[in-house]
């Protein structure tokens, strides 16, 4: 226990250290610095590389090794860049955090306000999905997020310290259902990601041609509230900038029980994000162990 505490620690002073550090760097010099700590982190450390070329090796079978190690790199490199301008978002400029994402699709924020009833804003670890969503923050749409807390309290909050600054609201999972229904009564938008295994709680979908659990919260939550789902997603520009881009996600209108419906919606949400990872494979956090639960055996 003692050594767990002195291990917080440390990974909490690492943490405000390099919160500074990149508190005094522009956003150009995030691009470099970010993809040299992805490259330290792949080919150095090593962490969780070998979960990393596993997925990869599963979810595209017919790549060889040079292809996997080679697109590998490039998303330590990406969650390099991701991970420093998150941090940046404790201390940047509204306007200069509203310049980083160029979106499409404000139009479905706008129409879900004068309907008066918010929405799921649905998306994955995909991009830069912390950037995207403080800046719709700060663009002055009303929105929270559903988060799970991390092990180490000391880091959680410095995290979340950053999350709040653009105005966004925070969710705790273990109370998400009531935190999601207060809000969309207050005419408010929820971001969930639900791209993590879900573990035997989950609804199995198919994703990359394998059964995966997959978190039913946001298909019960629709479902429950009559909400609307925006699907999002960003990509980042060679620039360093990013295309940040809202989706209709229309829910089935067909006579079905409510696990048929939530199945649905959920693997209408994962053949979308393949999609998406296929076209942009280093933007996907491939880190997770996606497919650690599998279906009971018959």
């Amino acid at each position: 226990m003692k050594m767990k505490k002195i291990q917080h620690w440390i990974e909490y002073i690492a943490l405000v250290f390099v919160i500074q550090l990149v508190r005094i760097l522009p956003w150009r010099w995030l691009y470099p610095f970010g993809g040299g700590l992805g490259w330290l982190t792949f080919e150095v450390a090593r962490i969780r590389r070998e979960v990393t070329l596993d997925n990869l090796e599963n979810a595209f079978p017919d790549w060889n090794e040079k292809t996997r190690l080679t697109v590998g790199l490039r998303t330590y490199q990406q969650m390099g860049r991701t991970s420093l301008e998150f941090m940046k978002l404790g201390t940047a400029k509204k306007d200069d955090i509203i310049a980083r994402c160029d979106i499409t699709g404000l139009e479905l924020f706008n129409e879900s306000l004068e309907r008066g009833r918010g929405a799921l804003f649905l998306t994955g670890h995909f991009g830069n999905w912390e950037l995207f969503g403080s800046t719709l923050s700060y663009l002055g749409y009303p929105s929270s997020g559903i988060f799970r807390e991390q092990k180490n309290g000391l880091t959680d909050k410095v995290i979340n310290r950053i999350r709040r600054r653009s105005g966004a609201g925070i969710i705790p999972l273990g109370v998400a259902v009531r935190g999601v229904i207060r809000d969309l009564k207050a005419n408010r938008f929820v971001g969930i990601v639900a791209d993590q295994d879900a573990g035997r709680d989950g609804v199995f979908v198919n994703f990359f041609g394998r059964p995966t659990s997959t978190p039913p919260g946001p298909a019960a939550l629709a479902l429950k509230t009559g909400a609307s789902i925006i699907f999002g997603y960003s990509v980042r520009k060679s620039d360093g900038r990013h295309r940040c881009v809202l989706e209709p996600f229309p829910i089935p209108n067909v006579k079905l029980s409510k696990a048929e419906l939530e199945k649905q919606i959920l693997q209408a949400y994962s053949t979308r994000l393949e999609a998406l990872i296929r076209q942009y494979p280093d933007h996907w956090f491939w880190m997770h162990k996606r497919w650690k639960t599998q279906p009971p055996k018959e």
